[in-house]
């Protein structure tokens, strides 16, 4: 994000910065909260996907903020007649355990395995950090071979959805997890911790399903097991995610899209075209190792055309219909 300043500044397009993750998180761990701030000062309009979010931003850069949150396809499945039918869990998301935290997951399903014996977990995604060995390992050292699978990247993961009973999303902290969207989508309750953020916000306790209190295997497990042991709950949540997924249909959050970006060229053309900057924005426009902007322009152009593609193909799309 921090070259898009360098790459805008010789134009008049109105820029929108779009953020995907936690906020904190980003300034924590991956950028500063100092230079953040400056980049955000550079845009037109702000994208956040959750409200929450907006207090990571200065206040006097909060009137540029839009929240718009991920969306999901606006044909819902039809309700599923027995969600105990085939007693499994789904866990989706890379292979990466500084993040995902799967191996809590594992541990806390074998704590309750002997209960549940009839139960299996299956873990979808692809390797990113070399995860997969050390699950592997945990699965043989807890003789979990028979009831938990690493099923790598799918192409056709709306199976695993279907078959499903419910979702746990064991992460350490989300932007917003499109996961538990795509959980509700296909009527499946959500697991997940109370402290992971984009989560927490999500899942409505007792209702959508289950927040964890702390961040352990136990605390999990005990969420886990009140769902596995209990049908009628399992089968109310199911109800209750459908209808929640139904706020996230794309035709909503594409006309917020739209409104967004409206209202930034809107603003733009009523203020004029010239960005004032003032010194300490000078100061960052030069810096030599941000200037070279060629590589990062050619990638944004072919993301750009990309982007045009789809986007055209889903106006036309809803233009028929």
């Amino acid at each position: 994000m921090r070259w898009w300043p360098h790459i805008m500044k010789h134009t008049d397009i109105p820029l929108i910065l779009s953020e995907q993750s936690n906020p904190w998180k980003i300034e924590q761990e991956m950028w500063n909260r100092s230079e953040r701030q400056l980049v955000m000062s550079f845009a037109d309009s702000i994208h956040l996907s959750l409200p929450s979010y907006r207090e990571s931003i200065e206040e006097h850069l909060r009137d540029k903020v839009a929240i718009i949150p991920n969306a999901i396809a606006d044909s819902i499945p039809a309700s599923k007649e027995n969600i105990f039918a085939n007693k499994t869990i789904i866990a989706v998301g890379r292979l990466e355990d500084d993040v995902k935290q799967f191996s809590i997951l594992i541990k806390a399903f074998a704590a309750i395995r002997h209960r549940y014996p009839d139960w299996k977990l299956g873990i979808i995604g692809g390797d990113v950090d070399g995860s997969e060995k050390k699950y592997r390992e945990l699965i043989q050292q807890l003789d979990l071979a028979n009831q938990v699978e690493l099923k790598g990247e799918l192409d056709n993961i709306q199976k695993e959805y279907v078959s499903a009973t419910f979702l746990c999303h064991p992460s350490r902290y989300e932007g917003f997890p499109l996961t538990i969207l795509e959980s509700y989508y296909y009527s499946l309750p959500a697991i997940g911790f109370r402290a992971c953020s984009g989560v927490n916000e999500l899942i409505k306790d007792g209702v959508t399903g289950l927040l964890a209190d702390s961040m352990t295997e136990t605390s999990l497990a005990r969420c886990m097991s009140a769902l596995m042991g209990n049908e009628a709950m399992v089968e109310e949540m199911s109800r209750m995610a459908r209808k929640e997924g139904q706020k996230y249909k794309i035709s909503k959050i594409c006309d917020q899209w739209i409104g967004l970006i409206e209202r930034t060229i809107s603003e733009r053309e009523r203020t004029g075209s010239v960005r004032k900057k003032n010194k300490e924005q000078e100061r960052f426009l030069r810096k030599s190792y941000l200037n070279d902007t060629s590589f990062v322009r050619g990638l944004m152009k072919e993301m750009f055309s990309r982007w045009l593609i789809l986007t055209k193909s889903i106006v036309r799309k809803f233009a028929v219909h």
